[in-house]
């Protein structure tokens, strides 16, 4: 029986999914190697090394764009005895680059496919014709050390409404414009004040919508690139009467902002093939708005983290390619879901019939 037969190789990873901080200049992956022996005789292998291969599917066509190999030590001693036939090598890579894309997966109705993957290729002396093949999740965050469903300090925004000078509001909103994955229910807080002397009556439908863009490029024959998909999906919604939005501004508007974790894609600039951004957009509707102007305001959002789920999807569609689901579907959104957060023509209709609550 040769030596390598004699060995089996194994990992654990320190965590499910690595972060990758907007805070820190690189990444660090941690965990341990196992060797177990056939035999109670054990020799510790005279080099170890780990090779950390990042690649990008969209369609057909892969591309590594990572592939960095780590010399661990080669002393004897720093194998950990763990049984009379198992000893564990732990390793920490520590200088992995964080401008590379978190992990990402996806399946598209078309049957394409967009996939963004690591995987840690192991090789010892010992078993020098065993190839261990692990892969690993990376995600996206700014607080590197924060749990799971750490909830993100929100950020205000105001100004001034883009109306005639005598229809005027000054608003403020104050909503998550960084939302934790593993955290998608958020509150918006929205404060309005008339800047013009106000009618009894008046009042104001405010709306939001949260828009999830996707864009695809896919290697086309003759080696050209060529976007071929770009899609938008509506994640969450949300309306309120404000029967007197003067008062608003002592006592804010409170909207919950609750998204399906399932169909939320993590927001994805650093990779050439795959962007995902998401933006959020608010309406109001004034009911005595005598120039008929629908306000419209959007701001830029951005998804980070990671939820279970998505990483047991993201290792089934790895395993599939035989290196890991049922797929996050990005439907396509009608063009006119998009113009306005909420049903303006119906809100206007129902204000012109007096049809509104009033105080």
């Amino acid at each position: 029986m040769t030596l390598d037969q004699c060995f089996k190789l194994s990992m654990t990873l320190g965590q499910s999914s690595f972060p990758l901080s907007t805070r820190n200049s690189t990444a660090k992956v941690f965990g341990a190697i196992h060797l177990t022996s056939e035999s109670t005789c054990f020799k510790a292998p005279s080099w170890t090394q780990i090779r950390l291969v990042g690649k990008e599917r969209a369609g057909n066509t892969t591309r590594a764009f990572l592939d960095d190999t780590y010399h661990l030590s080669s002393q004897p001693t720093d194998w950990v005895f763990v049984s009379s036939n198992q000893y564990s090598l732990p390793f920490s890579l520590s200088s992995i680059p964080n401008n590379i894309p978190s992990s990402f997966h996806i399946d598209l109705p078309s049957a394409n496919t967009a996939l963004i993957y690591y995987t840690l290729s192991v090789t010892t002396s010992a078993s020098a014709d065993q190839k261990l093949l692990q892969p690993i999740h990376l995600h996206r965050t700014y607080y590197p050390i924060a749990p799971i469903i750490a909830i993100l300090p929100k950020r205000t925004f105001w100004g001034i409404t883009n109306q005639s000078k005598q229809q005027r509001w000054q608003y403020e909103l104050e909503f998550p414009n960084t939302v934790n994955l593993g955290n998608t229910c958020e509150s918006i807080s929205v404060r309005l004040k008339a800047m013009f002397p106000v009618k009894k009556n008046e009042c104001c439908l405010v709306g939001y919508q949260v828009v999830q863009l996707l864009h695809l490029v896919e290697e086309q024959k003759g080696g050209k690139d060529e976007e071929i998909k770009s899609q938008n999906q509506v994640l969450a919604t949300g309306t309120h009467l404000l029967t007197s939005p003067n008062k608003s501004w002592s006592q804010p508007c409170q909207m919950t902002l609750t998204m399906d974790s399932a169909s939320i894609l993590p927001s994805m600039t650093e990779s050439q093939r795959v962007a995902v951004e998401h933006y959020i957009k608010f309406t109001f509707a004034f009911c005595d708005s005598r120039d008929d102007q629908v306000v419209s305001l959007e701001f830029p959002m951005t998804m980070v983290g990671y939820t279970s789920a998505m990483i047991s999807r993201h290792f089934d569609q790895i395993n599939m390619l035989g290196i890991t689901s049922s797929s996050n579907s990005c439907n396509s959104s009608i063009a006119d879901e998009l113009d306005s957060a909420i049903d303006v023509l119906s809100f206007k209709s129902s204000c012109s019939n007096n049809n509104y609550l009033t105080n």
